[in-house]
């Protein structure tokens, strides 16, 4: 099977898996992060059963601090990339907050 077939092939598997367990990523990867695929499930239970910010079940990733290796949660896909976007640290939470509050308060002295 040619190189380009076969990562199609994989992709969809991959696909597929996903739709059928959305923790799938998250157990897959658990390991990585000194866990087992039960203690995912246990967290994500603890949390309500998704993404700890949303509630979403869909694409859920485990959070973790970059500096530490902490597991922190479970997130969906979308909170956890805003969370890297924010440099995965406080300070850059902080800041985003800020930028929106002073953005809101300019909006509604205009």
């Amino acid at each position: 099977m040619p190189e380009a077939e076969r990562k199609a092939k994989d992709r969809r598997e991959y696909q597929l898996k996903l739709r059928r367990d959305p923790l799938y990523n998250a157990k897959r990867k658990a390991r990585l992060y000194g866990l087992t695929h039960l203690q995912v499930e246990a967290i994500l239970s603890k949390q309500g059963g998704g993404c700890a910010l949303c509630g979403s079940t869909k694409l859920l990733r485990i959070d973790h601090c970059h500096k530490t290796g902490v597991v922190r949660g479970v997130l969906c896909q979308k909170h956890n990339a805003a969370l890297g976007l924010a440099g995965d640290d406080l300070a850059g939470v902080v800041r985003l907050l800020n930028y929106l509050l002073r953005v809101q308060n300019e909006r509604d002295n205009h």
